[in-house]
Parts: structure tokens; C-alpha cells; sequence
């Protein structure tokens, strides 16, 4: 994931030094954490997810919508749809691949 350094030291609560995003486990821990702040603490939308993860939850939830991430929240949007389905049928968590 591309995380910022705020976003991961907001996500992580507590102070992370650039360098440290270097390190995969931290990265996508500080990446998952912030999508999850996103959901709860902005309430963003899923098919608002991939806009509010570039552009910000603050514009997003202002309305300030970028035309250009349209078909790609499409995109996301299908792919969290299938995600969805497959985790219910299989009756397993989307995020353990074999």
C-alpha cells in the first residue's frame, strides 16, 4: 500500500518516521488501520472508499467528487461486491487466501 505519514501515524496512533513505511509489516498495517478509520470514524461509503483513500475522507465527505475516480470506484465497487459473495458462500474471512 501507499501510506502517508500522517495517515499511518493518525492510523496507527502514535508518531511513524517516513522511513518506517519501508517495512511491508507496517505498511499494511498502517494502510488497513486507515481504511477501517475511514468506514468508521468518516463514514465513508465502501464505493467512496478508493476516492476518500486518495483525495481524502474531508472532500469526500463535502462532496467535492473527482469525475476522474468514477470508473475506477466502479471498478473497486465490483470488486468488494465480489469479495462479498465469495466470503459468504465460502463462509470464511475475504483477507485468508490459500
Amino acid at each position: 500500500m501507499q501510506v502517508r505519514p500522517m495517515a499511518a501515524s493518525e492510523a496507527l496512533q502514535q508518531s511513524i518516521m517516513p522511513e518506517a513505511l519501508y517495512d511491508p509489516r507496517i505498511n499494511i498495517e498502517a494502510g488497513i488501520r486507515y481504511l477501517h478509520r475511514l468506514l468508521t470514524r468518516y463514514r465513508i461509503p465502501r464505493e467512496l472508499l478508493y476516492e476518500a483513500y486518495n483525495v481524502g475522507p474531508v472532500a469526500v465527505k463535502r462532496g467535492r467528487r473527482n469525475p476522474r475516480y468514477a470508473e475506477k470506484v466502479k471498478k473497486y465497487t465490483e470488486i468488494f461486491r465480489r469479495l462479498s459473495s465469495r466470503t459468504a458462500q465460502a463462509g470464511t474471512s475475504p483477507y485468508v487466501y490459500d
